[in-house]
This record gives C-alpha cells, sequence and structure tokens, in this order.
C-alpha cells in the first residue's frame, strides 16, 4: 500500500522523525507465534501427527482460497494454480500477484510446522534440545547468507524451500517452540516486585518492536535481536506476568479479530492495488486511493 501511495510513506517517516521504516515485519512474529502455539497442542495432546497435519491444513487452506479467488477474478493468475495451493507449494504466485514478493511463507510455514509436528511426536522429551539446535543452524545459515533466485516452475519452487524465507521460518518457529516450553516448565514468581518487573520488561519490549518497524534509521537494532525479545515476550504473555499482559489477556475479542488479520489484510492489499489500477486510467488524485481501498474492505 505505501508503494502505491508514496505520500503516505512520507507522511509517516515525517511523523515518526525517521529515514526508513521495517514494516514488513509481520512474518517472523506470524511464525514466532505459530510455533508457540504448535508446541503446546503437541504437548498437552496425544494425537496421530497426520492429525496434527489436517488440523493446520484445514486452519491455513481458508485464508489461501479466500487470497486466490480476489487474484484469479480479477485475471493476476490462472484458475490451474489452485493444484499448487492443495499441497502448499512455494512458488504459486500469489504473493507476487498481490506485492511482487518471490516468496509465499504461507507454505514455508506449513511444512516446517509438519516438520516440527514429526520431530516432537517422535521425541518429545529431547524435542525442544533439537528445535534449539535446528534454530542455531537456520540463524547460521541466515548470518553467511543463503542462495536466492527468482525462477519460475521447478527452479522457484526448489529456492522457495532452500532460501533465506525458509531459514528465517525455521529459526522463528523454533524460537516460538521454545519459548513455549521455557513457559510450562520455568517456575516464575508471583510477587509484586517481579511483577512490576515483568510489566517493566513488556514496555521495553513493545517499544523495541515498535522502533525497529516505524523508526528503524534512528534505532538499530538485528532481526536476531527483535526476534529473541518478541519470544521472551510471549512467554510473559502467556503467564500474564505483567500488568500490560494480564489486560490484554482478559480480552476476548482480540481473539477473534487475531483469527481473521490475514485474510482481511491480503483482501485489503488485492483491493488497493485493483483501485490503483483505477486510480492510474481515470487520473485520480493518489491520496483518493486510501478511502476508496478503505471502502471496499
Amino acid at each position: 500500500m505505501l508503494n502505491m501511495c508514496p505520500e503516505l510513506h512520507e507522511f509517516l517517516k515525517i511523523s515518526f522523525h525517521t529515514k526508513t521504516m521495517h514494516l514488513n515485519y509481520g512474518i517472523e512474529p506470524f511464525f514466532i507465534i505459530g510455533g508457540f502455539f504448535l508446541h503446546r497442542t503437541l504437548a498437552r495432546n496425544k494425537i496421530h501427527p497426520l492429525t496434527h497435519i489436517k488440523k493446520l491444513w484445514i486452519r491455513l487452506f481458508p485464508a489461501m482460497v479466500f487470497a486466490f479467488i480476489i487474484i484469479s477474478c480479477i485475471g493476476k493468475i490462472p484458475w490451474w494454480r489452485i493444484f499448487d495451493l492443495l499441497f502448499f507449494l512455494p512458488g504459486t504466485g500469489i504473493v507476487p500477484a498481490v506485492i511482487r514478493n518471490s516468496e509465499w511463507f504461507i507454505c514455508v510455514y506449513f511444512w516446517i510446522s509438519c516438520l516440527m509436528i514429526g520431530l516432537f511426536n517422535f521425541s518429545k522429551k529431547g524435542a525442544w534440545i533439537v528445535a534449539g539446535l535446528i534454530a542455531y543452524l537456520a540463524t547460521s545459515l541466515l548470518l553467511h547468507g543463503v542462495p536466492v533466485r527468482n525462477t519460475e516452475n521447478i527452479d522457484k519452487i526448489y529456492y522457495s524451500v532452500v532460501s533465506i524465507g525458509t531459514c528465517l521460518g525455521v529459526r522463528c518457529i523454533c524460537l516460538g517452540m521454545l519459548a513455549s516450553w521455557i513457559s510450562e516448565n520455568l517456575v516464575l514468581p508471583k510477587g509484586c516486585a517481579f511483577r512490576v518487573a515483568a510489566t517493566f520488561f513488556e514496555i521495553i519490549a513493545f517499544y523495541m518492536l515498535f522502533s525497529y518497524m516505524f523508526r528503524a534509521s534512528h534505532v538499530k537494532f538485528s532481526s536476531l535481536e527483535v526476534d529473541l525479545v518478541f519470544a521472551l515476550l510471549m512467554i510473559s504473555l502467556a503467564n500474564s506476568r505483567g500488568y500490560i499482559s494480564d489486560t490484554l489477556n482478559r480480552m476476548d475479542y482480540i481473539q477473534f479479530f487475531s483469527r481473521y488479520t490475514y485474510s482481511i489484510l491480503m483482501g485489503c492489499a488485492v483491493m488497493m492495488r485493483c483501485v490503483h489500477e483505477l486510480e492510474a486510467a481515470l487520473n485520480y488524485d493518489n491520496k483518493l486511493i486510501i478511502v476508496i481501498g478503505g471502502a471496499f474492505c
């Protein structure tokens, strides 16, 4: 949306007194949260691995179909690509049709989750150690660089699996699983002093996340540092140790909203692009895109 509306992008940068922003930071928290609850599900329920995978497929597939139908109707992707969706193949072209990106992280998330489901069902006691080793390996690959290519067909699918995005997904899912394991096995104090300390940490964590996204040129954090802070924040949120986390956990409607966030935002991105093309054809003012796009969504 910001690429289509340069004026809005400049307005945000001026408002937050920054030169650069990391507004694409959303995939990492998605993977960390997914890994967190994936571990909790595996640790608390003794279900066959295929049952877990089926539930994961059913949970993710509706959002994919939602985006696929919209993009197909506007002619951005052929209908036969529905077969790629059935098997969660990366490089299906749905994201490129919306934001010109070469990865589709939902597919990567699905297959990494399947890998972790198999791992934890194979050995629950030692799985958290293996998860830590895998997270370290993925981080090392990220730091040293992983080959990425924008090709077509089989090559594109292959390089979508063996890529920086995949390593990032592995690291974040493992961090989420480790955070879940720590929150369930670490006994945290319940005194007032610790509650104040936990609240202080939550304030710092939220401010750090905000600064990383909106004030990137002023506050220099690496993606690994932010991911680690977010994973630690998940531990505090899961146990309601701070006043902020306790308040958030009392708001039931947040869960309802977050359940459909992906579909809403994906639909918004598609609609905004359609309106932008209409604006270009009819010579509308750029600022009108925001109003029309919001009305559509």
